[in-house]
């Protein structure tokens, strides 16, 4: 179905489009990842990224956000905002890339089963992907070095899409579009790098987004990991990529395939349906040109892409039906009741720290952590050496008024405790208020015997 009639049709087709999304998007749980309110929170507070705060990502996602809630405040509305702007603007890249509102349909209907009404790199790599593309096969290569530039600062993972980008770059062989598309990428990475120089965080982005985020991370024990039928039903949608040779334009099909792997190798090492992001513009346009031919041309596969369709719809109306009118995901009544605690019994310039639980009671209460660098309590962060030692140096410096603590783990970490640490605060604090689901609010204990 292509865009047809005259303008005033157009806009009130958009118009109702962009109703429509937002209804079912507003009635979907969203996912506002801790970090996506921390980190921005922590930054407008003048914290650095690397030095400051323990970052494995790139850091352009989280500049454009500081920027952003600097200007609207900080909170799980304005996060919303920004995920569905993000959401919108691909929405549009598409429609330049496909013009068909069918694609475009196709591509909102698997965000809801790749939990894209949520707020994390992929949302802005997936919109920058999509842009690369476009430019690319216009054949813009400077802009393109740019674009791709761009990408590699969202988020690492923008490298797999190096190959799909090299086979549009060399097709006759001919290096020029090569050099240029360089020359591009090189001026965004070399204003980056005096960006980093300049705020002395070339030693400390190194460590933390290469040595180890790239080097180190992705090999260590504790990711989250699907199981087999979770593997089977999250790339069943891909499997439409095994019609390729049943239609015409293979080539051109085989590209966007490409394209749609490159973009969901993001889920390795750690699995989540979120990473799936980037690969899904390209996997739209797959089922969209794969179906339009089988049907249109009467191809053999008639009943068995049908097959497809059918368990693709099911496992997209499984994941709508599931997440209809639940709530926002970390926001949980406990934390609403430990964020409203600590507003009214500590005041603004105190100091807090949150151990075993989500890191947005941070910013959902307008107080800073009393350490710094803020580490994420994760296993594979807590088990380098020293960290655990840091954070207790600085505890002991600057005492935190109160810490917020989770007996059970709201944060899927398991039995993993950082055992040198707790000690350190049960020695120092004792269990005050208790909430829901394990939650406390540890005081000093100096406070208990005045």
């Amino acid at each position: 179905m292509n865009p047809t009639g005259n303008t005033t049709h157009r806009i009130i087709f958009i118009l109702v489009a962009i109703s429509t999304f937002l209804f079912i998007f507003s009635n979907l749980e969203f996912t506002p990842w801790p970090e996506m309110l921390l980190w921005p929170y922590l930054m407008n507070h003048g914290w650095l990224p690397y030095r400051d705060i323990a970052i494995i990502h790139s850091p352009l996602l989280l500049v454009l956000l500081s920027l952003f809630t600097s200007l609207v405040g900080i909170g799980v509305i304005q996060i919303k905002i920004f995920a569905w702007i993000l959401i919108l603007l691909t929405g549009l890249l598409l429609l330049s890339l496909k013009k068909s509102y069918t694609v475009l349909v196709i591509w909102l209907t698997l965000l809801i089963r790749y939990q894209g009404n949520s707020l994390w790199f992929e949302s802005l790599l997936t919109p920058v992907i999509v842009l690369l593309f476009v430019l690319l096969t216009a054949k813009k290569y400077f802009i393109s070095g740019v674009i791709f530039a761009i990408a590699l600062l969202i988020k690492q993972t923008a490298f797999w899409f190096t190959l799909p980008v090299l086979l549009l770059l060399i097709p006759k062989r001919k290096f020029k579009p090569i050099l240029t598309f360089t020359s591009g990428a090189t001026l965004i990475i070399l204003i980056f790098f005096s960006f980093l120089v300049f705020f002395q965080l070339i030693g400390s982005y190194y460590y933390w987004s290469i040595d180890f985020g790239v080097l180190k991370m992705p090999f260590m024990s504790g990711h989250t990991k699907a199981t087999l039928s979770q593997y089977i039903v999250s790339f069943w949608p891909f499997l439409v990529i095994l019609f390729i040779p049943f239609v015409k334009n293979r080539l051109l099909l085989a590209s966007f395939a490409f394209w749609a792997i490159a973009g969901i190798m993001g889920t390795f090492p750690r699995w989540e349906l979120f990473h799936f992001q980037p690969g899904l513009p390209f996997l739209a346009v797959l089922i969209f040109e794969i179906g339009r031919a089988i049907y249109s041309q009467k191809k053999t596969p008639i009943l068995l892409f049908s097959s497809y369709l059918f368990i693709t719809g099911l496992i997209i109306i499984r994941s709508l039906v599931v997440t209809w009118h639940d709530p926002d995901r970390f926001m949980e009544m406990q934390v609403q009741d430990v964020v409203s605690y600590i507003s009214i019994h500590t005041n603004k310039s105190e100091k807090i720290f949150v151990i075993n639980t989500w890191d947005n009671i941070y910013p959902l209460s307008k107080r800073l952590p009393s350490t710094k660098p803020w580490v994420p309590g994760l296993p594979w962060y807590m088990g380098l050496p020293g960290i655990q030692d840091r954070l207790i140096s600085d505890l002991k410096v600057d005492p935190p008024s109160l810490v917020v603590f989770n007996d059970h783990s709201l944060t899927g970490l398991g039995s993993y405790r950082p055992d040198k640490l707790e000690d350190y605060i049960f020695s120092s604090y004792y269990k005050a208020v208790s909430f829901n689901s394990g939650m406390w609010i540890l005081l000093p204990k100096t406070n208990k015997f005045r």
